[in-house]
């Protein structure tokens, strides 16, 4: 599948580097992280044939060589790093997450498909389907209707007139970079 092609079907994708190569994964949705997590919970002794089959469900494009070559610990890996990042591991870390995920409720796109979505009880997915132009025509009806404006932050505030998408694209891909090692620093503020 190509990577383009993926990114319209999931939206977030990942990848695992090895030095063999790369795995590029989609995580769980929410209904499948719970049917392996009970399979797992019910038959542990299948712990693999679930892993292999997580792996075989999420993973978009594989550059590693084969498990019959030698590298049954990619699929390991790769599946753990899944199940990591699709449910809940432990309720403390699924706040940290949460919390993270808050602060980008508060970035101007983002209000503008919550207030949209407040008046008019649209879904984030189908306003993210729209035009730029008619998105800001149905923001400011939604303005209209529940008397609110939406306010942009002096930190939002653009430095010139030129659009910088890889900056934008780079600030939100570094925030969901950071979500795998949000454990990390969790456990060790914790320990």
């Amino acid at each position: 599948m190509e990577i383009f092609e993926a990114r319209e079907q999931h939206a977030n994708l990942y990848s695992t580097d090895f030095e063999q190569g790369v795995v590029v994964w989609r995580p769980l949705n929410w209904e499948e992280y719970k049917r392996y997590r009970d399979l797992a919970y019910r038959y542990p002794h299948l712990i693999l044939e679930i892993e292999d089959r997580i792996f075989k469900d999420c993973v978009l494009e594989d550059t590693t060589p084969g498990q019959e070559e030698g590298n049954a610990g990619i699929v390991t890996t790769v599946a753990r790093e899944i199940i990591k990042l699709s449910g809940v591991i432990d309720p403390l870390e699924s706040m940290m997450m949460l919390d993270a995920w808050r602060q980008t409720t508060s970035l101007v796109e983002e209000q503008m498909i919550l207030i949209a979505c407040k008046a008019f009880g649209y879904k984030p997915e189908e306003l993210e389907k729209l035009e730029y132009q008619e998105l800001l025509r149905r923001v400011a009806m939604a303005e209209a209707m529940l008397d609110t404006r939406i306010e942009l932050k002096e930190a939002e505030t653009p430095e010139s007139d030129d659009i910088d998408f890889t900056k934008e694209a780079g600030e939100l891909a570094a925030f969901e970079q950071q979500l795998p090692n949000l454990k990390d620093k969790f456990d060790s503020q914790r320990g």
